[in-house]
């Protein structure tokens, strides 16, 4: 079965957890360590023939731009991940759109092929500011994948619909385990493959969702709270071990690639959005 594979490509002070506490770290140097990180998992993905679906930053797009042409080369997808990396519902209608099309114009000015999907920062577009999906099929985008849960489901796709791709994951009672970011780093491989393994048994595909500083393990270390200590940092440096496993039990491809082969049928949709 064909699984998601989706990369946010942002550094590590992008982050709203570091981003709390760099004004509080006097000269601290903001380095770029992007560069390096996403050719490892380029390479890393080369190996298990994986391909993905690479968000790419506003901001990392115009300070690197020679990454765009190089993900594309390895045969991955181009989405937009925002400019600013400003959550949606902190924005009004007005603000949100300027971000849009800023990062949209300076991607496709560079990228091969034109931007189909865009990931909100944060997962922040919720049922407050759905006014946004609006604004993306404006700029012609065909799939959105920036909220944490599924917003709603259609009873049958149009031809003009973009195509919600909530966050994936597993439900054990009351716990909510999503299947990336720092719950992937924090909790048991074993259990996170388990109930990647049960999805795909079910026949429910999944998305997995990680970014190039979780691999890192020169990121900086800053002074922070120790929760906020276990979400930036915890699990680091085993991280990259992770991702090379999971790559080799499961095929992904990128969101693109999913649904031009399967189409927005509404069975398939319903299954992906699934949070079993």
């Amino acid at each position: 079965m064909k699984n998601i594979l989706t990369i946010d490509c942002e550094d590590w002070y992008h982050t709203r957890t570091i981003q709390k506490y760099l004004g509080r770290q006097g000269n601290l140097f903001l380095k770029d360590r992007i560069f390096s990180n996403v050719h490892t998992l380029l390479d890393l993905f080369s190996l298990f023939n994986s391909r993905g679906t690479f968000f790419m930053l506003g901001k990392i797009a115009e300070k690197f731009p020679e990454l765009i042409p190089q993900i594309e080369k390895a045969g991955h997808r181009i989405g937009a991940h925002g400019y600013n990396h400003a959550d949606v519902f902190s924005m009004d209608k007005e603000k949100f759109e300027q971000d849009v099309h800023k990062v949209s114009g300076l991607i496709n000015g560079i990228a091969a092929r034109s931007l189909e999907s865009f990931r909100a920062p944060n997962w922040s577009i919720n049922n407050d500011c759905l006014w946004a999906l609006e604004i993306l099929k404006k700029y012609r985008y065909k799939y959105d994948s920036s909220s944490p849960q599924m917003l709603s489901l259609l009873d049958s796709p149009k031809e003009d619909q973009i195509i919600e791709i909530p966050r994936s994951g597993f439900q054990i009672l009351k716990l909510r385990i999503p299947f990336g970011g720092a719950f992937l780093r924090i909790y048991p491989l074993d259990l996170m493959m388990h109930l990647m393994k049960q999805m795909n048994q079910k026949g429910l595909p999944f998305m997995l969702y990680i970014h190039p500083w979780e691999i890192d393990t020169d990121i900086p270390l800053l002074k922070t709270s120790k929760l906020d200590r276990i979400i930036q940092y915890h699990g680091v440096d085993r991280h990259l071990e992770k991702i090379q496993k999971i790559l080799a039990a499961f095929e992904f491809v990128s969101i693109e690639e999913f649904f031009e082969k399967n189409g927005p049928d509404k069975q398939l949709l319903n299954n992906l959005y699934q949070f079993v």
